[in-house]
């Protein structure tokens, strides 16, 4: 049915996981580069910090939702078709850039 990567970043700087705008900048080069159709898209801020973007595609969604006070995030891309989900994750990860990479991919 499709290709599931789930990834957890680890030793990401603060200011970067706080970086609403270049997360979402991110996301959107990542969702291009995997060859996606965004359907919808939904950020939330938590105060005092921490992300969530869930984006809607055509071919299944991508989310990440950060935790800024420990320098992590976690990333979830499910795509069907001919996507190229890892090509998509390898955006986020360059642009977290971060000490520790843990990832799973699951074909279902």
């Amino acid at each position: 049915m499709g290709h599931h990567i789930l990834v957890s970043l680890y030793g990401i700087p603060f200011t970067k996981l706080e970086n609403v705008q270049g997360i979402k900048d991110a996301f959107e080069l990542a969702v291009k580069t995997c060859g996606a159709t965004v359907l919808n898209r939904f950020s939330h801020q938590f105060i005092p910090h921490g992300l969530t973007i869930v984006y809607a595609l055509a071919e299944s969604h991508m989310s990440i939702h950060t935790f800024p006070e420990k320098g992590c995030c976690a990333i979830d891309v499910y795509t069907c078709g001919n996507m190229d989900s890892r090509a998509g994750m390898q955006v986020l990860i360059d642009f977290f850039n971060p000490i520790e990479i843990s990832m799973q991919e699951v074909s279902r």
